[in-house]
């Protein structure tokens, strides 16, 4: 065995694949509560204002975006290391979840505007590991 796995291994750390996907799932579920207040926010918003339909897709990619930004963050600060792949494996996994949430409406192309949320959802969860990582720990009273 290698020194660095009997050091794991002798100090009670997790090991396998358990390490990776206990925080993305649970960024990820954090991301989805968090892009779930956002849209609710934003529809409380749309029902109280006079504001033009058009503007209900920017409004909902703003959503989704802020959540993976969200779950990007959560991600890095659970780990600690390696933001930016941990961002963009989060993100890969919310783009997943958003788009089998919308396979059953009857308004969901896969085209130019589905691709368009995809970058902006992987960018911001990109940034949001960075965020997680470079910023600094809590400090106990």
């Amino acid at each position: 065995m290698s020194q660095k796995r009997t050091q794991r291994v002798q100090s009670g750390e997790p090991a396998g694949i358990s390490v990776v996907v206990k925080p993305v799932l649970t960024s990820v579920a954090v991301g989805a509560a968090i892009c779930a207040v956002v849209l609710v926010l934003l529809s409380v918003l749309l029902s109280a204002r006079n504001i033009p339909h058009s503007l209900i897709n920017p409004m909902a990619t703003f959503a989704i975006s802020v959540g993976a930004l969200a779950a990007g963050f959560c991600c890095a600060k659970i780990v600690r290391r390696a933001g930016l792949a941990y961002g963009a494996l989060c993100g890969g996994v919310f783009c997943l979840v958003i788009m089998l949430a919308g396979i059953g409406m009857a308004d969901n192309g896969f085209g130019l505007t589905a691709l368009f949320k995809i970058t902006f959802m992987m960018i911001c969860a990109m940034l949001g590991g960075v965020l997680g990582v470079n910023s600094s720990p809590r400090r106990r009273k």
